[in-house]
Formats: C-alpha cells, sequence, structure tokens
C-alpha cells in the first residue's frame, strides 16, 4: 500500500513542478516585455531631447528584450535617420515586418530612401504608405519631392493637385521645390535666373511678361536681357548681362519684384 501511494503522488509531483516552471517562465517574458515598454519609452524621451546615439542604444536594448518590438524598432530607425546612418533603412524594413499595415514606417522608409538618394525604392515605399493612409499630407509631399528628384515632373504636380485640397500650406511648399529658384552665372558673365512668380498671398501671377519684371541687386536695378516663360504659366527664366563681372554674380541675392 505503501508503495502505491508514492506512485499515486509522484505524477502530482511531476505536473505540479512542471506548471510552476511555466509559471515562473510566463512571468519573466511579462517582466521582459514591460522592462523592454520601459526602456523603449527612455529611449524616446533622449530621441526627443536629440540625444541621438544614446537613444539607439537604449532601442537597441529594449528589442532585445522583445524581438518582435516594432514601435522600439520604428523609433530606432528615427535615431538613425537623424544621424544620417544607412542603417535607418532596415531598421524600418523590421518596422515593417512586425507591423506591415503601419502607413508611418513606410513614410519613414521612404525618407531613409531618400537620403541615400534611392529614390525609386523612396517612391516606392511611399506608394504603399499612401495605400494605408491616403489623406496622409507629409507622405504626398514626400512623394512629391522624390518624383521631382526623379525628373518625373508630371507625377510631382499630381501630388502637389492632391496636396491642395489636403494641406494648401504644404502644397505650396511643394509646388516651390518642384520650381525651386535657382541662378546659374556663366563664364561670361551672364546670369540666368529660373524664378516662380508669387503675389504677395502666395498666388500664382501667370501674365508677366519683361517689361514687368525687376532684378534689384544689392539696391541696384539690373538690365534684362530678355525673360522667357517656363513649361508652366508661373515659372520663369531672366537672363542678365552683367558685363562680364562674375565673381560679383556669384554672390548675386536677387529678388523678384512686379513694377
Amino acid at each position: 500500500m505503501k508503495l502505491m501511494t508514492v506512485n499515486k503522488l509522484a505524477p502530482l509531483f511531476i505536473l505540479t513542478l512542471l506548471m510552476l516552471g511555466l509559471s515562473f517562465r510566463s512571468g519573466s517574458a511579462v517582466s521582459q516585455q514591460a522592462d523592454a515598454e520601459t526602456i523603449n519609452r527612455e529611449g524616446l524621451a533622449l530621441l526627443r531631447g536629440e540625444k541621438f546615439k544614446e537613444a539607439v542604444t537604449l532601442f537597441e536594448q529594449a528589442i532585445k528584450l522583445k524581438p518582435d518590438f516594432a514601435e522600439a524598432y520604428y523609433h530606432l530607425g528615427e535615431a538613425y535617420l537623424e544621424l544620417a546612418d544607412k542603417k535607418a533603412v532596415e531598421a524600418f524594413k523590421r518596422a515593417i515586418s512586425h507591423k506591415p499595415d503601419s502607413a508611418l514606417a513606410y513614410n519613414k522608409l521612404g525618407e531613409a530612401y531618400s537620403n541615400e538618394r534611392d529614390y525609386q525604392k523612396a517612391i516606392d515605399a511611399y506608394t504603399q504608405s499612401l495605400r494605408l493612409d491616403s489623406t496622409s499630407p507629409l507622405t504626398h509631399y514626400n512623394l512629391g519631392v522624390a518624383y521631382g528628384a526623379s525628373d518625373k515632373k508630371q507625377s510631382a504636380l499630381a501630388e502637389y493637385r492632391s496636396l491642395q485640397t489636403l494641406n494648401p500650406d504644404l502644397a505650396q511648399d511643394l509646388y516651390n521645390e518642384i520650381y525651386k529658384p535657382t541662378v546659374s552665372v556663366f563664364a561670361d558673365g551672364t546670369v540666368r535666373l529660373s524664378v516662380i512668380a508669387i503675389d504677395a498671398h502666395g498666388g500664382p501671377i501667370t501674365d508677366l511678361k519683361t517689361q514687368d519684371l525687376q532684378v534689384i541687386d544689392e539696391g541696384m536695378s539690373e538690365a534684362i536681357s530678355l525673360s522667357a516663360m517656363g513649361d508652366i504659366p508661373t515659372f520663369y527664366t531672366i537672363v542678365i548681362d552683367t558685363s562680364g563681372v562674375f565673381d560679383r554674380y556669384c554672390r548675386l541675392r536677387s529678388k523678384l519684384q512686379r513694377r
């Protein structure tokens, strides 16, 4: 009878040990997850305080404790972006692998690719971001800039038109980025200005003639040899003959005025 009693108790004892082991491991996992979230919050505080290298260290610690921590990977990518580190691309990819419906992560991945001048991959990432959230003004802007950098002007203008409804101010910023003013100085002293004509309210001016334009440099009016309208109505090219004064016009600070 005594042996039979021991045999009956043994399975119960083993089961109890197994349950205790499972409980310990479960409690340990919960503790690790809580620790990871705490460390992630501390890293985020450092990120906001522009202590990017220190933030990277904490985000990496959080990920070691919780390998599928999409939020920590996302913030790690943000820190790498601020440090201009190529590792940002991989960090955002990992964030997406754990949270594939994150429009924000795809947008940031696009930014990381843009920083590397890989504009086609940036365009692909921004496009996927917009599939997940078509109303994000920032993503439309970023996509427009990437199109512009890829010489896809019509696609960039399509994003500008989308932004006109979503965020008019950002739309104007994109327009100015697509058609940003430039100054080219040639060896014979000719200066060519590429400018956008807008009024005091930011609206486009589309009917300018050469006689309507005036270029002022350090308080002096410069003679305009010719002007030409660009491929859209508000974009103009102005040519100035500076009589070979090359060095001065390398530092040209001009402004376009309507008389």
